[in-house]
């Protein structure tokens, strides 16, 4: 067992008192003195050399004769009592002080008189000053004992009314008394050995220093355990509810009851937070007389996953003691209380049943780690499989749009902000890489973020993927991802009709770039949906001068060689310097995938094979264009290539 501070505070009697010299008396070497037996006093003797100070030698002296009965006490009870340390504290002593008393102070509640300084001998041949201290048994014995009984009458009273206070039902107030019964019981049995130590002679004189044995503190957790046993805590309602955004909900519902439920228990505290999710809820709840324990939701944050759980756990901390010796004489006890704890869990599962809540869902967990929840936001393109815009990608960006106007405070940038991009891209002239990206077309129509997303397609349904960008830093801040089930989307084809995958990939995606030159294409609209009658801007730019080939594969499968024409062969460009490609491309059936590709060398090349149409060439083989471009390009040392995908749709379908 740890020990407790135990100290001695010097209190100063001033009288005269004859310091003897001449031959050493014998209490310096037995500490033994026919005036006081030790069968009533617990003698210690001191000693301290002779300076060119008196006072402070008799100081030393005195203190250290305190301390041998202290060091005696330690000695013979260290592994049962509260004793730490030992520390003699004196006052000033006046010239004439030849004799002293103490209190000894055993906590801040405890003090035990009787103990005083009786004689001092100064030794000529060696010089040193020797304390006589004893402690009166008797005197000393009578404050413990005094303490001892209270502490005891405490626990005795207090366990009594914990009892009586569960036959009558009130477990509330009966764990508090069950509390302070224990509080007592450390503090009786940590001073017993102590008392017991001092006035061991005095009780075989008399029955009146005998005091009950060490209190059994299993006794306690025994019954309290019992009571905890059949304290039952089980949910009542909430659980079974749809979940709801930013709306109240039905508060959630526990019963705290006793034995077999026919004792409601009023006046636990009861503590409430997520396990998993997000959300504001009141945190802390107690019981009513009725047993009823009450959490209500104010409202659920977008979170990831398809259930939020909240926690309820009963809050002993009430019924815990704070340390008043500070060597954790409580630990158990405060232990044995968490281990008791109850604990129910809420699972809330999300029900959304319309496409609008999917959304509504994404797009506040999304905007939850946007920084400026006020910021001006722009929806750029919405791609299948990130390859390409489908024909429902207009119908999902609209319903994004629709559900960030609703549910968040971020202004939305409108559709003819968006078309001025482009004049604004033609105008700036010269460029840097990057200028026909979504973070561009955000950043030049106003818009701090920009989202772009992409959507996978199986079995029962489509995983829609989003993400929010800083269009200055091109930073992602925040990305969210949700699950629609295709039966609550409209019948509106994911992918384009004539889309195939391995024709589309090998275009799109297997391209030849050399390490030094660059070359990008874009068009008028981020998106990169055009519908019937719709008029197609086409840009390129190459970070160095070049000559480049720009092909349009549309949808019925052709390679249109658009730029540079049969009857001008001038395909060369100025490095990073912005082109409109000439020519009026207006959206005509049929309808579909179409593919805008640009082939860049630092050397010409030859006019491909095909038939002409309108001054524009119809290739014969798009792979043996492809094929004969990257071999010419790859030769000449620099070259590269880039593509978008467009899709183009009828108007009824709009």
């Amino acid at each position: 067992m740890s020990v407790r501070v135990l100290k001695v505070f010097a209190l100063l009697i001033l009288f005269s008192l004859e310091i003897f010299s001449g031959e050493k008396p014998a209490w310096i070497t037995t500490k033994k003195h026919p005036r006081y037996p030790e069968r009533l006093y617990i003698l210690g003797v001191g000693a301290a050399k002779k300076t060119k100070n008196k006072i402070e030698d008799i100081q030393k002296a005195n203190s250290d004769a305190f301390a041998d009965i202290a060091k005696q006490i330690r000695a013979t009870v260290v592994s049962k009592s509260v004793v730490e340390q030992l520390e003699v504290i004196t006052g000033k002593k006046a010239e004439s002080v030849e004799r002293a008393s103490a209190n000894l102070q055993v906590t801040s509640e405890i003090t035990i008189t009787g103990l005083k300084i009786v004689e001092v001998y100064f030794d000529d041949d060696d010089d040193i000053y020797y304390s006589l201290a004893v402690l009166e048994r008797e005197t000393a014995g009578a404050d413990l004992r005094d303490k001892l009984k209270q502490y005891f009458n405490l626990y005795q009273k207090n366990f009594e009314l914990g009892k009586k206070n569960i036959a009558e039902g009130n477990f509330y107030q009966a764990l508090l008394n069950f509390s302070e019964a224990y509080k007592n019981a450390p503090l009786y049995n940590d001073l017993l050995p102590l008392y017991r130590f001092i006035t061991r002679p005095l009780e075989e004189i008399s029955g009146e220093w005998r005091l009950s044995d060490a209190i059994l503190i299993s006794d306690i957790k025994s019954f309290v355990q019992d009571v905890f046993s059949k304290l039952k805590v089980e949910k009542i309602s909430g659980e079974e509810q749809d979940v709801l955004f930013n709306q109240p909900l039905n508060p959630l519902v526990l019963k705290v009851t006793y034995g077999d439920g026919a004792f409601p228990v009023s006046g636990f505290k009861f503590k409430f937070y997520f396990k998993n999710g997000r959300g504001k809820i009141n945190e802390t709840a107690v019981s009513d007389k009725s047993g009823i324990v009450k959490c209500e939701i104010f409202s659920l944050e977008p979170y990831q996953e398809n259930f939020y759980t909240i926690t309820a756990t009963m809050d002993l901390s009430e019924f815990k003691i704070k340390s008043s010796l500070g060597y954790g004489e409580y630990d158990d006890w405060n232990d044995f209380l968490d281990r008791n704890e109850k604990v129910v869990t809420y699972t809330l599962r999300k029900k959304t049943l319309t496409l609008e809540d999917k959304l509504r869902e994404a797009v506040l967990s999304l905007s939850s780690k946007v920084p400026d929840k006020t910021a001006r936001i722009m929806v750029a393109r919405i791609y299948y499989r990130d390859k390409l815009p489908g024909p429902i990608s207009p119908y999902i960006k609209q319903k994004l749009e629709m559900a960030i106007e609703t549910h968040t405070s971020f202004a939305l940038v409108g559709e003819e902000e968006i078309k001025n991009v482009a004049v604004k891209i033609y105008q700036a002239g010269y460029s840097t890489a990057g200028v026909g990206t979504p973070e561009s077309f955000a950043n030049l129509s106003g818009a701090k973020v920009v989202i772009v997303g992409s959507y996978w397609d199986s079995a029962d349904e489509v995983e829609l993927n989003l993400k929010a960008i800083d269009a200055g830093s091109r930073i992602v801040l925040s990305t969210s991802n949700v699950k629609i089930p295709k039966n609550l989307l409209p019948n509106i084809p994911l992918a384009p009709e004539n889309y195939n995958s391995k024709i589309d990939d090998e275009i799109l995606q297997t391209e030849s770039k050399g390490d030094e030159l660059q070359v990008e294409v874009w068009v008028d609209r981020p998106d990169g949906v055009y519908y019937e009658g719709d008029e197609i801007k086409i840009f390129v730019r190459a970070n160095r001068d070049c000559y480049i080939n720009l092909v349009y594969y549309d949808a019925e499968g052709n390679a249109i060689l658009v730029f540079p024409h049969k009857g001008n062969w001038e395909h060369k460009i100025e490095g990073n310097k912005i082109y409109k490609v000439p020519g009026d491309f207006v959206i005509k059936p049929p309808f579909g995938r179409e593919i805008l590709k640009v082939f860049a060398s630092d050397k010409p090349f030859p006019i491909p094979k095909g038939k002409t149409e309108a001054g524009l060439i119809v290739l014969d083989s798009i792979l043996d264009y492809m094929s004969n471009t990257r071999s010419i390009g790859l030769k000449a040392g620099r070259y590269a290539e880039n593509s978008i995908a467009l899709t183009t749709l009828p108007k009824n379908k709009q």
